[in-house]
């Protein structure tokens, strides 16, 4: 079973959204394997899209990142974390209904990220270092990443999972 098994494309790009217009985070809602069930894509920065457009940023920082956050989801349930970027990566796990009040199969995860957790640092000496992109580009870049605080972070992990099992089909 895959996610869009369990519900069309537009019911989760329409969770996409929300996660982008309520919480203000690049949205993302994963198949089990990493696959992105949607097209949709709305950033909150501009430091994302430029790491994701080379290559070794997408596999080495933002595909990584999402590989390991969503297995430690799939294990413990909602996750704040940061990425290698040092930027916020909140991952939900998502489930099979089950039978009897138990789980079924870990079918992927949702959640946001693109927002700076307070009081830490962006990690954009890695960043040049992986993608090749100038000091002073990232700077600049960076310079208008918004801030999220771990409260905030913690409700955004919580409001996602929320909106998930609002949209689930009932267990068996």
């Amino acid at each position: 079973m895959t996610l869009t098994d369990l519900l069309d494309v537009s019911r989760w790009e329409a969770l996409e959204r929300n996660i982008t217009t309520r919480l203000g985070l690049n949205p993302g809602v994963f198949h089990a394997d990493g696959r992105k069930v949607t097209g949709y894509s709305n950033w909150v920065n501009p430091l994302c899209p430029a790491v994701r457009a080379v290559p070794n940023g997408l596999s080495q920082i933002c595909s990584c990142a999402n590989q390991v956050i969503s297995r430690k989801a799939e294990r413990d349930g909602p996750v704040v974390e940061e990425c290698d970027a040092g930027l916020c990566k909140i991952a939900v796990p998502i489930f099979a209904p089950g039978r009897n009040g138990s789980r079924g199969e870990f079918l992927g995860v949702a959640g946001g990220c693109g927002a700076r957790i307070a009081d830490s640092a962006l990690g954009l000496f890695h960043v040049g270092r992986v993608t090749g992109l100038a000091p002073d580009r990232l700077e600049e870049l960076a310079a208008s990443v918004p801030t999220i605080t771990p409260a905030m972070a913690r409700h955004a992990a919580l409001q996602i999972a929320d909106w998930v099992e609002r949209m689930l089909p009932a267990q068996a």
